[in-house]
């Protein structure tokens, strides 16, 4: 199933939507990927993309390996039915553990970026994978929920924006992204307050 799920804890006003379905029947102007330096391997979905949209788009992401870690860029769709354009966002294999809030940061930057691309070019709805390379998702879950957040109040692009996905291909990671979206919204109750954020996991 592709729909929006009543549950989502994400607000109309922050267009972040939370769904659970199958990568073949999701839609959207812009479906993000995630792949290693060099763009030959990466995450999730990525191989998927990269075979149904077929020799054109590989052969275009080429033109890019040099990138490094944090690069994104926007290739069109080629063949993948359903998209307008594929965005790829380099990241490493793993995050760096031993320094979590400033990675955390990092990664933000790296995802608003990948938004940002999207919308100078007048897109309007983009999808992002649940993972982002080999970490478990119980770190990414409330890093990336962050991420589009902050774009949403932040981004001078917000209003021309639709719509931002995250879609979780199984129940599981699903179930961490509800986690997390409830941890932010009852941390952001509780700043009222204490006139404080700790939600340690994504600052």
């Amino acid at each position: 199933m592709d729909e929006e799920i009543d549950t989502k804890p994400a607000t109309t006003r922050e267009r972040v939507f939370i769904v659970e379905g199958a990568l073949e029947e999701a839609t959207a102007d812009v479906i993000v990927i995630t792949a290693l330096p060099g763009l030959e391997n990466g995450f999730g979905w990525f191989d998927y993309v990269k075979e149904h949209a077929g020799a054109e788009f590989e052969e275009a992401l080429k033109k890019f390996k040099h990138c490094g870690v944090g690069s994104s860029r926007l290739l069109p769709a080629y063949e993948l039915q359903n998209f307008k354009a594929i965005a790829f966002l380099i990241m490493p294999p793993n995050f760096r553990m031993d320094a979590t809030n400033v990675e955390a940061q990092r990664i933000r930057a790296f995802c608003k970026n990948t938004i940002d691309i999207a919308a100078e070019e007048d897109y309007t709805s983009i999808i992002f994978p649940s993972s982002l390379n080999n970490d478990g998702i119980d770190w990414v879950a409330p890093v990336l929920m962050r991420s589009c957040k902050e774009w949403a109040n932040e981004s001078p692009y917000f209003e021309n924006f639709t719509e931002i996905r995250i879609l979780c291909t199984s129940h599981d990671d699903y179930e961490h992204y509800v986690n997390a979206a409830n941890r932010m919204n009852t941390s952001k109750r509780r700043s009222k307050t204490n006139d404080e954020y700790d939600d340690e996991m994504a600052e």
